[in-house]
């Protein structure tokens, strides 16, 4: 409640345009990153949960398939970086908030 005020003051309606910008462009590539794995995981791994050996192996092979959308995800972000020009000037900003790809991948439930 007290940050939003104090940064829009500071950033400015330029500064914000570009910060919401640049967290849209991120947000497509997340749900990139995603896929609905998450979704997936939970209700196949409630499927199997009482067998240990089975569920430990599914654990495995979604965290696997989680790191390798991650990975096409952060492929196409830098390919779209290096093609679209006017992505220049919000390089930065998407570069920061692309962090949350990468987060993505961790929050295995």
């Amino acid at each position: 409640m007290l940050a939003f005020p104090y940064v829009s003051r500071i950033l400015g309606a330029t500064g914000m345009g570009k910060y919401n910008f640049a967290n849209s462009i991120v947000s497509y590539f997340l749900m990139i990153a995603a896929l609905g794995i998450n979704t997936y995981a939970v209700r196949e791994g409630a499927r199997i949960r009482d067998d240990r050996k089975k569920f430990s192996n599914f654990a495995n092979q979604i965290f696997s398939y989680n790191v390798v959308s991650t990975v096409v995800s952060y492929v196409l972000l830098f390919f779209c970086l290096a093609i679209f020009k006017n992505l220049q000037d919000y390089k930065t900003a998407i570069l920061i908030f692309s962090v949350q790809v990468f987060f993505t991948t961790i929050g295995i439930e």
